[in-house]
């Protein structure tokens, strides 16, 4: 990525004409000098040796980047910040505009189109959830759960909005909305939050898989494809309602929109069953309660009763009742001699047959 950097400037250096900062990018010629560099990284990034995975990947990742910056410097008044977003766009174009998989489904006419095509939209789709994922992760490793969802929620909804003013200045020729962009895109951000490869990902990262339903390659692989295909059709659903914000007739249900929703869902399908067979378990679950304690099958080995369970205690587990070793009959103490016992059988005498007891004499032999 620097060597690609590294020759645009060196390439931009070599033309010797004035820049669009020399001039005022404000001005009309500013801007005509700024075309002329956007163009100039946008051709370097074409015609590059990448091949069409690098490319895919790197189409998608600029590009992220580039909405993020976008959505940033436009809420920061940043020219500066924007102008960055701008080369970043300009080099995600070049990249995919370089690659021979077809982009739409309209351009498969092939078996080998349409392989093309799944991996393009896989792997570009792959790239483009890492902002999101990196920011969740190492939020999350840095700041506990809070810190995670802060930092992806962030993110996410940065990269929302400057998708959504991209799409605002496409429908209008230039004109943004900054309210509709940034509601649009804190619930575009949100959606990354529920599953998908975003989602799982920041999962993993705060619960790990030691207590995380275990699904198998199979059930992964569909899980997330179908949550990531969930969040791409809302999120596009979003990004199209976004242009209402500057054009009061705009319809969603026109051919345009339902394209665009359309390619982003199943790309975002293709995306999420590439990414569910490499990301970890992370689906979490109630721990399985504690077992019951099971009596001694030798009671005078344990040298107690079975046990029995006394009240729950606060976390729920049964606390077992000992109960003491009964005492053998051989150690039980003598009777009082004092006391008069019936003849023979030695049974204690009830204090009102005493006196008939001393009368009638011993009545065994």
């Amino acid at each position: 990525m620097s060597d690609f950097w590294s020759n645009v400037y060196a390439r931009l250096e070599a033309q010797d004409a004035p820049t669009s900062e020399s001039v005022g990018r404000s001005t009309p010629l500013g801007k005509l000098y700024r075309q002329d560099e956007l163009a100039t990284i946008r051709d370097e990034a074409k015609t590059s040796k990448s091949g069409n995975t690098a490319r895919a990947f790197k189409g998608g990742l600029y590009g992220a980047v580039g909405s993020g910056l976008r959505g940033l410097g436009a809420n920061l008044g940043s020219q500066a910040i924007e102008d960055y977003a701008d080369e970043y766009n300009a080099a995600a174009e070049g990249n995919l505009a370089g690659s021979t998989d077809p982009g739409k489904l309209s351009e498969i006419d092939s078996v080998g189109g349409a392989l093309g095509y799944a991996r393009r939209a896989a792997v570009s789709g792959v790239g483009s959830s890492l902002p999101t994922l990196a920011a969740g992760v190492g939020g999350t490793l840095v700041g506990g759960p809070v810190g995670g969802i802060g930092a992806a929620l962030t993110v996410g909804s940065a990269q929302g909005a400057g998708g959504n003013i991209e799409a605002q200045e496409d429908e209008s020729g230039g004109e943004r909305d900054l309210l509709s962009a940034n509601l649009y895109g804190v619930a575009q951000g949100a959606v990354d939050l529920v599953g998908g490869i975003a989602g799982r990902g920041i999962q993993a990262a705060r619960r790990g898989t030691t207590n995380a339903v275990r699904e198998n390659f199979r059930q992964r692989v569909v899980g997330t494809a179908r949550e990531e295909a969930a969040q791409e059709f809302t999120q596009q659903t979003f990004e199209e309602l976004s242009r209402a914000g500057v054009n009061p007739e705009f319809n969603i249900l026109n051919a345009a929109s339902g394209e665009r929703i359309l390619e982003s869902t199943v790309q975002g399908a293709l995306a999420g069953g590439a990414a569910g067979g490499v990301i970890p378990n992370a689906r979490s679950r109630t721990p399985d309660p504690a077992p019951a304690p099971v009596p001694s099958a030798d009671p005078e080995a344990a040298g107690t009763e079975p046990t029995q369970t006394a009240a729950a205690d606060a976390k729920g587990t049964p606390t077992p009742l000992m109960l003491p070793k009964p005492v053998p009959t051989d150690q039980l103490p003598a009777p009082d001699q004092g006391n008069l016992h019936a003849p023979c059988t030695g049974q204690l005498l009830h204090p009102c047959r005493e006196q008939r007891a001393r009368s009638a004499g011993p009545a065994c032999v």
